[in-house]
């Protein structure tokens, strides 16, 4: 530390003398080597001898100003870290200030005698690196503003002094030891902020540092909020590392009222946790300064500021009572007493009866079993945020409101864990917690919206939490003032704000409960409200609650609205018991047998309010929903248990390795449909006509048919919503059900397929390419299977409309207007006819396309199938309309065609008899059906199966079908040909010989029966003679085919007896 006096002393001489650039860059360079730095570190011994330099003689420099005082002698000088003051030490027990700029004393200290004298820079904190504009529109960094401050050492009294230089004050004075070095490590202004400045070495040895805050140069009257945001400043900064005690008292040492607000957003915005109690004594402290004892002297920012710490102390206090409310264990006696609470009790206290009570309560718990309730612990400062501050300026009192940007899942926490005590402990401090929060000035809406809300997300109703709901909810009324009850004559905002938050809710039966239990209150206000108008003294008179209940004269409107939203919730909780019920054992069966699984599962949550805002159609519509989210068929809830245990099994069926799972899957299957049953009977005793077995069935055919569009590769889907249509007992329901599956699942589809086959001329191999909603190829059979059968649904049940007498539409009394959507009964019946012929012609269009599709057809194009004028047209309009349609008489190409296209069916439906002869024939009666329609030669088409049925060897399936042909001429040319073909194989040329020429070149001329040898073995002689015996029944004798019959026939029955004798 020895250089540093020395330096200080140059760099002082240099303003003092005011020498030249050059004098002084001379003085500077020639001070070096005793200053301690010299530019560069040099290698003792291993460097090389550096060459002399050549100094210039030194120039002689005079004083420009100084002080004229010859008994005055200066002992030391300390320069400022800016260089722009000097403090100067004299023999005269003086500190004198110098301005090295201007060359004058400012400033002069009195009685310090061998002071020592050092400087410390302060920079003001800074949250963040800021910019400002530039008039070039640049940006350029603000750097933070510096103040130096004058640290004076009294080395024989033992004090250190702090002064602001120039006009400042003293900012502080420490006693410390006697005989210290005050000791400063200022290197001019580019010193660091986080550098050690100013140290005191004491005799002992110990070094301590001299820190002074920035603000402190702005201490004084005049400079009172520029401090106080500075030390908001070091608020903030300290509560990013936490809340200690320095946080408290940094709050408390602000003056001004507006910062001391912004210190308390940020403290209640802080996410370290903080001490309440701590909390609440800093709060007393700034309310109980000097500054805000006079309340008529302070200014008006001053007295909201008291409101709000006011406010805050009282929210603070109701945090820590209901803190140590948690903390203590819950009271024997009063949990006994609650677990004996009966029915009898909740209805007296309720004037209800005990029926309803019964049916409510009982009815709750037995399908949905009660979770326990955890309560999560909620910082202080959370419980603060939650609330707003509503400052009356004086016009009324000032209260505390929940605020309306306080998230659901905020709100529920914050009730949870102010009732939660009471309710899941059952700890009975009513009464005490009720003077709490009425003095915390929370508004009684917020009360009772929390109340409301945290009994609403309870599981289910236990007797004795209805008892406490009632108490608590009874008290809060009372303390909400009696200018919040209106008349009996107009609805009362009170008591609407209590339907409003139960029509919200989707816990339907804590809901009903609630509904209640505000009645019994609301009556119980009335009947005090009448009482009070008839007799003034009656105010705090007993009330017979059984009367107000009965006497309707006195029935208010708000009383006869909530009879009838305890009736809609009533009802509303029977939905919800059959909604949440999971059938978990019927949904494993129908799952194996639809070959789905239902992943995601929307949960179906509704509430009064989004029900009737839904329409009249919204139970049947969750009905469904909920029946094709279990994968149930819709008519499990119509039957009786007795008739779904055969079904049950059949649905169960699975291999010998699963046999004990599938009776166990069997027994779970049907206790689940008795359940569903029963659940079902109740709810469609309070809603009859929403339940009815037609109306579930048409939403459940649209909600199945919504789900396979969800996910076309399960056709399976799509069958279960034809299914289902086809139980609908009324014709014109199930007409205008199938008109809305059409428009909605099948048009479309059908429409992209018909016109991707007829220009392919067969069935891609794959859709990838394709604008088509199947997944894939496969899925296009099944769902023109289906289609097919769409269409006659349709058409059956449009011929049957005619005879049906009108159907009329009943609803429940829930409904009480008609807004909403449309319900699918109404959308059902509003459809228009359908236009028969038209229907057939696209259910022609459809079979041809299944044909095509399922048999691999090449070369069809379907189209050209149906009349170019006029039937192609009329393709894919709609059903109801009625475009021009072909006549009888088809263009003859057009019937060349489809004569073709048939053959062509039978030929392949021939592929599959061997394998499987059900299919292969239903492709044929398909052919002949459409054979029918179109007016083609059926016997042709008869004739050529019959033909290949001989071919193959299928003599008892030809036989069959031969009396249904009427062309005996033609048919007996074409059985003569079948066995030619056979004796062209079995007879040896010897055995020719006895035929005539024309039937032994009518036998060479034929082509030999491969196709039949490749099926099977060469058939029977017997078989032979039955063929060409029919042939001579069917052939008349002019006929040439005639002689060459009775020829094969005489030359046959000649082998024949031969080979027997």
């Amino acid at each position: 530390m020895s250089t540093t006096l020395p330096k200080e002393s140059v760099i002082a001489a240099n303003f003092s003398f005011g020498e030249t650039d050059t004098d002084n860059a001379s003085l500077k360079e020639s001070a070096r080597p005793y200053l301690g730095y010299t530019g560069g570190a040099t290698d003792s011994g291993s460097s090389k001898p550096k060459d002399k330099q050549i100094t210039e003689p030194a120039t002689p420099v005079y004083p420009r100003y100084g002080l004229a005082d010859s008994l005055r002698e200066a002992l030391s000088v300390s320069v400022s870290p800016n260089e722009k003051l000097a403090a100067i030490t004299d023999s005269l027990g003086r500190v004198v200030l110098i301005d090295l700029l201007r060359g004058i004393a400012v400033r002069m200290w009195k009685g310090y005698r061998d002071a020592q004298c050092a400087w410390i820079a302060a920079w003001e904190e800074m949250a963040q690196p800021t910019t400002k504009p530039m008039s070039s529109g640049n940006e350029t960094p603000v750097t933070p503003r510096m103040v130096s401050f004058l640290v004076i050492y009294i080395t024989k009294r033992g004090i250190l002094e702090i002064w602001t230089p120039q006009q400042g004050t003293r900012v502080a004075a420490f006693n410390c030891c006697k005989g210290a070095k005050l000791i400063s490590t200022n290197a001019g202004s580019s010193i660091d902020n986080d550098q050690l400045q100013c140290c005191l070495l004491t005799p002992d040895g110990k070094l301590e540092e001299v820190v002074v805050p920035f603000h402190c140069a702005l201490k004084g009257d005049s400079s009172q909020k520029a401090r106080d945001l500075h030390v908001l400043q070091q608020l903030r900064n300290e509560l990013l590392h936490g809340v200690t005690t320095t946080t408290f008292d940094l709050l408390m040492d602000i003056r001004h009222a507006s910062i001391v607000s912004q210190g308390l957003d940020l403290l209640l915005e802080c996410r370290h946790p903080v001490d309440p109690h701590a909390f609440v004594k800093c709060l007393d402290s700034i309310v109980s300064h000097k500054q805000y004892s006079k309340a008529d002297s302070i200014d008006a920012e001053s007295r909201l500021l008291l409101s709000r710490i006011r406010l805050l102390s009282r929210l603070a206090r109701l945090y820590i009572h209901l803190k140590s409310m948690q903390s203590q264990p819950p009271d024997y006696d009063t949990v006994i007493s609650a677990s004996n609470v009966s029915l009898q009790d909740v209805a007296n206290a309720l004037h209800v009866n005990e029926d309803e009570i019964a049916r409510t309560v009982l009815q709750c718990t037995t399908v949905t079993a009660q979770l326990p309730n955890s309560q999560s612990a909620i910082e202080i400062h959370a419980f603060l945020c939650a609330f707003e501050l509503s400052i009356s300026h004086g016009t009324s009192e000032d209260c505390v409101r929940l605020k309306p940007t306080l998230s659901h899942d905020d709100r529920k926490a914050l009730s949870s864990w102010i009732w939660g005590t009471i309710f899941s402990r059952n700890i009975d401090l009513l009464d005490e917690l009720a003077v709490i929060l009425k003095s915390s000035a929370i508004s009684p809406e917020n009360l009772v919206s929390m109340l409301v809300g945290y009994w609403l997300h309870l599981s289910s109703p236990a007797l004795p939490n209805l008892l406490h709901f009632h108490k608590l909810l009874k008290i809060l009324c009372n303390s909400a003032g009696s200018e919040n009850f209106s008349n009996t004559e107009s609805p009362s905002p009170w008591w609407q704000n209590f339907q409003h938050l139960l029509s919200k809710s989707c816990n339907l039966e804590q809901a009903c409960c609630a509904a209640l239990v505000v009645r019994s209150i609301m009556a119980e206000f009335e009947k005090r409200k009448i009482n009070r108008l008839n007799d003034k003294g009656a105010e705090n008179t007993d009330v017979n609650m059984d009367d107000s209940m009965n006497d309707w004269e006195d029935m208010s409107i708000d009383f006869c609205s909530w009879n009838v939203l305890s009736k809609q919730l009533e009802d509303l909780s029977y939905l919800s018991r059959l909604i949440h019920y999971v059938p978990a054992h019927l949904r494993e069966a129908q799952s194996r047998k639809l070959d789905y699984v239902v992943e995601d599962l929307d949960k179906l949550e509704f509430s009064l309010a989004s029900v009737l805002q839904k329409g009249r159609g919204a139970v049947s519509e969750l009905i469904a929903r909920w029946l094709t989210q279990n994968l149930l068929e819709a008519e499990i809830i119509f039957e009786p248990a007795e008739t779904r245990e055969n079904s049950d099994q059949s649905i169960t069926d699975v291999d010998t390795e699963l046999a004990p799972e599938a009776d166990k899957l069997s027994v779970g299957t049907s206790e689940e449909s008795s359940v569903i049953q029963d659940l079902f009977r109740d709810l469609s005793q309070h809603l009859p006509y929403s339940t009815q077995h037609d109306v579930i069935l048409l939403n459940a055919a649209v909600e199945y048919a919504a789900m396979w569009v969800r996910n076309p590769k399960h056709m399976k889907l799509l069958q279960r919503s034809l299914e289902t249509i086809l139980p609908i007992r009324s014709n014109l329901l199930r007409h205008g059900i199938c008109r809305t599956l059409w428009s909605m699942s099948f048009f479309p589809i059908f429409q992209d397929l018909a016109i991707l086959i007829d220009k392919t001329g067969r069935l891609p191999k794959s859709f990838a390419s394709r604008k088509i909603s199947l997944p894939s190829p496969d899925q296009a059979v099944p769902f023109l299977e289906i289609t097919m059968k769409l269409l006659d649904a349709a058409t059956s049940s449009a011929m049957s409309c005619e005879i049906e007498p009108p159907l009329f539409i009943r609803y429940d009394d829930i409904w009480p207007t008609c807004e909403g959507a449309t319900p699918m009964q109404e959308v059902a019946i509003r459809h228009r006819l359908i236009n028969i012929d038209l229907v057939l012609l696209h259910h022609q269009l459809a079979q041809t396309l299944h044909l095509v599709a399922s048999l691999e057809i090449k070369g069809v194009h379907v189209f050209s199938l149906f009349d170019q004028r006029v039937g192609r047209s009329a393709f894919f309009k709609d059903l109801h309309s009625y475009p021009p349609l072909p006549s009888q008489e088809a263009d003859p190409t057009v019937v060349h065609n489809r004569l073709q296209f048939l053959k062509q069916v039978i030929s392949k439906a021939i592929e599959y008899m061997e394998h499987n002869q059900s299919l292969a024939l239903d492709y044929v009666n398909q052919a002949v059906k459409l054979g029918y329609e179109w007016n083609v030669d059926v016997d042709e088409l008869r004739i050529k199966y019959v033909d290949l049925l001989y071919v193959n060897h299928m003599d008892h399936l030809a036989h069959e079908v031969l009396p249904s042909i009427g062309s005996d001429e033609v048919l007996g040319s074409t059985l003569l040909v079948a066995a030619g073909r056979r004796l062209k194989d079995v007879l040896k040329p010897s055995d020719t010989s006895a035929l005539s020429p024309t039937t032994t070149a009518w036998l060479s001329e034929l082509s030999s029966d491969t196709r039949g040898a490749a099926l099977e073995t060469k058939p029977t002689t017997a078989k032979t003679l039955a063929l060409l015996v029919e042939c001579l029944r069917r052939i008349p004798n002019e006929s040439s085919d005639h002689f060459i019959a009775n020829e094969l026939h005489s030359l046959l029955t000649a082998l024949n007896s031969t080979s027997l004798n």
